[in-house]
């Protein structure tokens, strides 16, 4: 199973082409990228109300919501910025928070 800060790259590089996506459908290609299987696809929060894969891919957005490299142009959609554009063109292959934290000033907490 994948990790939220493991899925930042794959999301961005699906959003790169400026098209805005449905969250529903960024967990899907989480989960086809890192060719989860059936039960990973099924596990469950041991609070029962979400799968875990869609669980991480929602921590992945919403730390690049905070960091400001994605955005929500309505409610349960997100869109690469521009600023993240030119994080892409540099080539990077890793993300995490600790990274985000020093590199956005939208990412304080």
């Amino acid at each position: 199973m994948f990790t939220h800060e493991e899925a930042m790259i794959p999301i961005l590089r699906m959003l790169a082409d400026g098209e805005v996506r449905k969250r529903q459908e960024i967990c899907q290609a989480m989960a086809d990228h890192f060719a989860l299987s059936e039960g990973e696809r099924q596990d469950m929060l041991p609070s029962g109300g979400v799968t875990t894969y869609t669980s991480r891919a929602g921590w992945a957005l919403s730390y690049l919501v905070k960091a400001e490299l994605i955005e929500r142009p309505k409610r349960g959609f997100h869109r690469i910025t521009e600023h993240c554009r030119s994080i892409l063109a540099r080539g990077v292959e890793s993300l995490t928070t600790a990274d985000l934290r020093s590199g956005s000033t939208g990412f304080d907490t």
